[in-house]
Order: structure tokens, then C-alpha cells, then sequence
């Protein structure tokens, strides 16, 4: 029985072809360079503002696919704090190198409106399947006059 049990995972895991998710980062902004390098701007954690509602202009996540092969639907989502509303949503075709390189994914939101101080959350998706979910923490800080 445990044999069977081995050679049962060593198959499945000999067929997956999906990529797995290295690395999410979130950031104001992102340029790809030559030679594949990619600089990435201002990044976060967290959105402070003094104001409510605030308009944040460009938020960049970037998610590293690794391994994995064929073609893939590669989501992100943004939500509410209570995941009443769907904010945004980018959508992307993965194409894995058939030699199981890195895929990157870059979704790049604009003038992001945040309502209300709260957590609010980002889902990623392959394939219609939530893989990852991070939050995304929006803090109202007391505004300092200038002197």
C-alpha cells in the first residue's frame, strides 16, 4: 500500500504544470529594463494618508511565477476591507518558458480610491484558484502643518 501511495505521488507531482507563486511585492511603480531587469519604486506595506477617502495614484504588484508549463489565467483582485466590493481587478495570460525560467506579472492599478481606514485585500489567482491573499492595511495618520 505504501508503495502504491509513493509511485501515486511521484506521478502527480512528475504532471503538474502549474507555476507556483515566489514572490508577491507591492509598489508605486515599475520599469522594465534591458536584460530583463526590472527596478521597482516605493515599496509598501502600507497606504498612509491623512485624509479619507484618498486617492492613491499608481499601485504595482508583482508576482514571480516559477516552474510550471503552458499557458495560465493569472489574476489579481483588489477588495474592500469587508470584501463587500471588488475594487479593481487585472487580468493576464501566463505563457511558462518550456524551460521552467521565471514569468513575471505585472499589474499596475491607477488612481486607486480608499474610502475608509481599514484592511483591505489582495487576492492572486491562477486559474480561477485564489493562491495567495495579502492585505493591504489603509491608516488615516493626524495631519502635521508645515512650519
Amino acid at each position: 500500500m505504501l508503495i502504491k501511495k509513493r509511485k501515486q505521488i511521484m506521478t502527480m507531482s512528475a504532471d503538474y504544470k502549474n507555476p507556483h507563486l515566489n514572490f508577491t511585492i507591492l509598489c508605486d511603480d515599475v520599469r522594465q529594463e534591458m536584460g530583463g531587469r526590472m527596478s521597482i519604486m516605493g515599496v509598501f506595506e502600507n497606504i498612509y494618508a491623512e485624509q479619507l477617502p484618498a486617492i492613491h495614484l499608481r499601485l504595482g504588484v508583482i508576482n514571480e511565477w516559477i516552474g510550471g508549463k503552458g499557458d495560465h489565467n493569472a489574476t489579481v483582485r483588489i477588495y474592500t476591507p469587508d470584501r463587500s466590493r471588488l475594487m479593481a481587478e487585472s487580468k493576464t495570460k501566463l505563457t511558462m518558458p518550456p524551460d521552467s525560467r521565471r514569468c513575471r506579472q505585472i499589474s499596475m492599478f491607477l488612481n486607486l480610491e480608499f474610502k475608509i481606514q481599514g484592511t483591505y485585500w489582495i487576492d492572486v489567482l491562477l486559474d480561477d484558484n485564489v493562491l495567495h491573499t495579502l492585505p493591504l492595511p489603509v491608516i488615516q495618520i493626524p495631519s502635521h502643518g508645515f512650519h
